[in-house]
């Protein structure tokens, strides 16, 4: 029995035992199977991560792409319209509209830019040697223009004369910064180049054969000396284009046609800086053909040499007149005079020998340090000028001798890369051999490099002859442009490439969306701000054009509701106001509340406008000249007007005129002592203004110093000789002092007055005082009797007639 109990006990044990087996067996195959479904489900689901992914990124390569196309078109857009886009709706045609044009350009590739960021979490950046020293530049000019004698001026410039300005600079970088990122293949920067070339081609021919509305002379400035030293550099390029073997037929015929179009216009404006320009870059791209000589035309190397010797003809003796335009004449500031007053800025004081007085304020440096030598001119004695007679004065004074060394060490570095690229492509037979191996089209754009460079080159010489207006400094850093990005496709070390993988979490996508907001708002307000000023110049230049005094004054509310802190516009209407005054008080019934409202509303605008910008001149002679007529309703307005006349006076010290209305003011004041002192001052800034020498003498003739008052005549008597009034007076003063000869003196002044304008009745009637005097009584009753038919109702020539 116990063994029977201990087999069954065995068995039992087995088959737990099995049971267990079989169990572990069945658990493990259905976690075996479990295993397996989720490994397939988690590799289901990468794949469909990686696909999804996949699609993303190609969805974002393909909205890359087109990004990017649609930024390089702009810039495409923008090389072909920039040179040939005027708009005649504001006061400057040219500057002002391109600015704008280029701004908006400028912010809409950045937009493009920041969106493709977002888009892609990627950022590829092209970085130069010139990056650094550019940013060190805009930094120099921002902190210029936020301590300028004119911020306003100096960040957003002036609408009616280009001035160098912090906005204007930002936007040409950008326009640069933006073809050196896009630019990147050699197929690309052909047409860039062609497109650039093509669009100066279209200003040549508008030019030569007059296709431009009446009043625009050509599509680059207003003035022509510009036209010309454009031409003079890119016709370097046409012709140097030609000069290549091996280059294909569109850059030939594009070259051949700027080459000849530019000449044509030289030989019709016939400058000499834009022939010494011409010459400097033939001479520049003869060494270039002798040194490539194996890839240059030897007949167009022959004609390059020719026109060099006829341009250094053209130098010394001009174009032949027949071929000659006639173009106005532009009035500008000598190299001499540019020179002391940009030293005298510079040195004034450790302000403006860092920093300068601030960009496009020039103007304010004129006014402070010309000399008293520039009223001896009659010609610019009244002017103002806004720029300097180059460029690289204007940098100096403006911005300081930090701003100036950071552009020269631009310069420098600009120059260092293209003679680096130089001697890395220099032709040699084992280069060349490589060049063909790696990069086969290398050799085709070499020389076409390095036409730009000579026309670079000679462009930045041009520095030192002109003030870059906005065509020509876009010009300077087209081209530069054009030279990085071909020096890069030959020698990629000067350009360094460089790809940042943005992180992709739920922090940086919010961080990133404020930033494109943040961005986008920036874009928005400039883009608003730019349409304001535009419309605002618009309405302005409406004002200007209008001879109704209600359309004038409609047209400047609407101005300066666009820019409510504009001062010049406020000037404009203050002096409308006083225009409108002066109409009222003409009137056969004058309305003197109505000229009393209109003087205080002149007054009001002249005050605002000298708050707003207390360091104008302009401003504070507006408001002085306003205090002046409002002298009949305001006690205080004489001294006001003093107020405003010496500090006129801080501002511009060697101003004739200004001495003159303060030495008015002291004697309507009745401070003869001032007064006398004021007209010496004006006389001893301007020794032949006559209208100081009259008003000394009438003030000496008031103490009743009549000899003094005569003497006074002395030193202006050629310069009066025709001016009736002031003979009129000079005569007066002889008969009234009435000494020996005299009285001769005063009836040949007052027979000369006759002469000139022989219905002058104050004339008339004393000569036919003097002829009573003498005994001419025949005399006399002639005299008497025509100035009785100019004056029928004055009774005191009635009463001589009758005595007669």
């Amino acid at each position: 029995m116990k063994k029977i109990h201990q087999k069954q006990k065995l068995k039992k044990k087995r088959n737990q035992k099995n049971l267990k087996l079989i169990e572990c067996s069945y658990t493990k195959k259905q976690k075996s199977l479990i295993h397996q479904r989720k490994s397939l489900r988690k590799s289901a689901n990468v794949n469909v991560k990686r696909n999804l992914k996949k699609i993303k990124m190609q969805k974002a390569n393909k909205l890359h792409n087109f990004l990017s196309h649609f930024s390089r078109f702009l810039l495409y857009c923008g090389v072909v319209t920039l040179p040939l886009f005027v708009l005649g709706f504001t006061r400057d045609w040219h500057n002002f509209p391109k600015g704008i044009l280029l701004g908006a350009i400028v912010l809409s590739v950045a937009f493009l830019w920041l969106l493709d960021i977002t888009i892609t979490k990627e950022m590829y950046l092209r970085k130069t040697l010139l990056d650094t020293p550019f940013l060190v530049f805009l930094v120099l000019l921002l902190i210029s223009s936020l301590v300028s004698v004119n911020k306003l001026i100096s960040f957003s410039g002036l609408p009616e004369h280009y001035v160098f300005h912090f906005f204007g600079v930002l936007f040409l970088y950008g326009w640069f910064w933006f073809c050196v990122q896009y630019i990147n293949k050699i197929s690309q920067w052909k047409l860039l180049a062609t497109l650039f070339l093509s669009s100066i081609v279209g200003v040549s021919i508008l030019y030569i054969t007059k296709w431009l509305p009446s009043g625009i002379l050509n599509t680059i400035a207003s003035d022509s000396i510009s036209l010309a030293v454009l031409c003079a550099v890119v016709g370097v390029i046409g012709w140097g284009l030609v000069l290549q073997r091996k280059n294909n037929y569109v850059m030939q015929i594009v070259g051949l046609l700027v080459g000849l179009s530019s000449y044509i216009v030289l030989l019709r404006l016939d400058f000499t800086v834009a022939w010494v320009m011409f010459c400097l870059g033939m001479g520049l791209l003869l060494v270039l053909g002798i040194t490539l000589l194996a890839e240059t035309r030897m007949s167009v190397l022959t004609l390059i040499f020719f026109l060099f010797l006829v341009s250094l003809l053209f130098i010394f003796f001009g174009a032949p007149t027949h071929l000659k335009d006639k173009v106005p004449l532009d009035i500008s500031l000598g190299a001499a005079a540019s020179w002391q007053i940009t030293s005298s800025a510079f040195f004034d004081n450790i302000k403006t020998f860092l920093i300068g007085s601030g960009p496009g304020t020039f103007l304010y440096d004129f006014s402070k340090y010309r000399t008293a030598s520039f009223n001896a001119n009659q010609f610019i004695w009244l002017e103002r000028f806004h720029t300097p007679y180059n460029t690289v004065f204007a940098i100096l004074s403006e911005t300081g001798i930090l701003g100036f060394l950071a552009f020269f060490v631009i310069i420098l570095l600009s120059v260092g890369s293209m003679f680096s690229g130089w001697l890395k492509t220099r032709p040699s037979v084992w280069g060349e051999a490589k060049q063909f191996l790696l990069h086969k089209d290398t050799e085709l754009i070499r020389f076409e490099v390095f036409v730009f460079v000579v026309a670079w080159l000679t462009l930045s010489v041009a520095m030192f002859f002109l003030y870059f207006n906005f065509t020509l400094w876009w010009v300077w850093w087209t081209l530069l442009g054009i030279i990085i990005v071909g020096l890069y496709t030959m020698v990629p070390g000067l350009v360094k490439e460089k790809a940042l993988m943005l992180k992709v979490s739920p922090q940086y996508a919010l961080f990133l969306s404020f930033t494109m907001v943040f961005v986008l708002t920036i874009i928005l307000v400039v883009s608003v701000l730019d349409a304001r000023v535009y419309l605002a110049e618009v309405h302005y230049s409406k004002a200007i054009k209008e001879n109704s005094s209600d359309r004038i004054e409609r047209e400047l509310h609407l101005a300066l509701g666009l820019r409510p802190e504009y001062a010049p516009y406020k000037v404009a209407l203050a002096k409308l106001y006083l225009q409108n005054a002066r109409v009222e008080s003409q009137n056969a019934t004058p309305n003197a509340d109505k000229i009393a409202d209109f003087i205080s509303l002149a007054v009001k605008e002249a005050r605002e406008s000298a708050q707003e910008s207390p360091n104008s001149i302009v401003n504070w002679e507006t408001l002085a000249v306003m205090y002046i007529n409002a002298r009949p309703l305001a006690p205080d307005a004489n001294t006001w007007a003093i107020d405003a006349l010496e500090r006129s006076l801080s501002l511009e010290p060697s101003n004739a005129i200004l001495e003159w209305r303060l030495a008015d003011t002291y004697r309507f004041a009745n401070q003869l002592d001032k007064a006398e002192e004021g007209y010496k001052k004006a006389i001893a800034l301007k020794p032949d203004y006559a209208k100081a020498y009259i008003d000394l003498a009438l003030l000496y003739e008031s103490q009743n110093k009549l000899t003094e008052a005569i003497n006074t005549y002395a030193p202006i008597y050629p310069a009066i000789e025709n001016n009736v009034e002031a003979l009129f007076n000079l005569g007066r003063l002889f008969y009234n002092r009435g000494e020996d000869q005299d009285f001769d003196k005063a009836k040949q002044l007052f027979e000369r007055v006759i002469s000139i304008e022989p219905n002058y009745s104050n004339a008339l009637f004393s000569l036919g005082l003097i002829a009573e005097r003498n005994g001419q009584t025949e005399a006399a009753k002639g005299y008497f009797s025509k100035a009785l038919e100019l004056n029928p109702d004055n009774q005191e020539l009635k009463d001589r007639l009758k005595k007669l």
